[in-house]
């Protein structure tokens, strides 16, 4: 049954906005709450729940600080998804499966990705003045993937 005209108030878009984690599925679900919320200007408040995400244009720099003073430092489009793959595989994964004591954090917010490139050479640089041992491989200020599947013809 389709909506009336004026059926999306700030209240009714707040009140479907929680039943979402983040804003791509509360846009994919609800679109013309969304839409709504949108056009008023109400999705930064009313979304203000919702897990953060980036993008292919917005990551964030991330750290796994391990009690033996060994850290690896990264950049994701999203820190749950990230920590999941580190969980399975890779120098996390084999220097956790050893030393079980760590911190999984982030040190920046969402940014453009030109930005993030920065940011990881400077935190990399910085932990290695700071007397830390790293388990990254390479140089900082690759982007990886995005989360998002690509077409393969």
């Amino acid at each position: 049954m389709r909506k009336t005209k004026n059926y999306w108030t700030k209240e009714r878009c707040k009140k479907d906005a929680l039943k979402y984690n983040n804003r791509t599925e509360y846009n994919k679900n609800s679109v013309s709450s969304y839409s709504k919320a949108w056009k008023k200007g109400w999705l930064d408040e009313i979304c203000s729940h919702m897990e953060i995400k980036g993008n292919k244009y917005k990551r964030c720099i991330y750290v796994y600080e391990f009690d033996d003073n060994v850290a690896y430092i990264g950049l994701t489009y999203n820190m749950n998804v990230r920590h999941q793959q580190h969980m399975k595989r890779g120098p996390v994964y084999r220097h956790e499966s050893k030393i079980k004591l760590y911190k999984y954090k982030q040190l920046t917010d969402y940014l453009n990705v030109k930005d993030v490139k920065f940011n990881e050479n400077f935190y990399i640089k910085k932990y290695k003045n700071n007397g830390w041992k790293l388990l990254n491989s390479a140089t900082g200020g690759a982007t990886g993937g995005d989360g998002q599947k690509k077409n393969v013809l």
